[in-house]
């Protein structure tokens, strides 16, 4: 199960805050793929696999089911919030920034989700997450990192 959570984790950072990567990357099939973007939200379909999304307006007024970290400021790119369609599976994603270290955002998280946090790390090979977690699956999943000398975080709420 923690597997999963992961897996969700890095698809729907990557739908969002990367999606435009995928876009000039993919090699579309003709008839076999549609892809829509707007200034709200995009929608891309090929065969059994779709994901879409709407963009928020405001990151940090969403309700993810845990506090959003005191001195976080929401990434410039609209596309860095949304609710997230991947296959039927909706998520509300937002990614944010600190001028925090990692370990003062994993500790606020920690904290925020109590005895039932677990950490884990990821590593993409270039960037390392630290995850944290409820330990019954239940409720939001916090990814944090750093690149480029900046603490990144993403908040993740499973809505089905």
């Amino acid at each position: 199960m923690k597997k999963i959570i992961v897996i969700i984790i890095i698809v729907a950072i990557a739908a969002v805050g990367g999606y435009f990567v995928w876009k000039s990357l993919s090699k579309p099939k003709a008839a076999q793929v549609t892809q829509e973007f707007s200034d709200t939200g995009f929608k891309v379909a090929e065969g059994n696999y779709s994901l879409s999304a709407q963009y928020i307006g405001d990151p940090l007024k969403a309700d993810y089911g845990i506090a959003v970290y005191p001195s976080a400021k929401p990434i410039t790119d609209k596309q860095a919030a949304g609710n997230v369609d991947i296959n039927g599976k909706k998520l509300l994603v937002a990614t944010f920034t600190s001028p925090d270290s990692v370990s003062q955002v994993v500790t606020f998280y920690q904290k925020q989700m109590g005895s039932q946090a677990v950490t884990g790390d990821v590593d993409s090979g270039t960037i390392t997450y630290k995850v944290i977690k409820n330990k019954n699956d239940t409720g939001p999943v916090v990814s944090v990192y750093t690149k480029d000398n900046t603490t990144y975080f993403t908040i993740v709420k499973l809505l089905n």
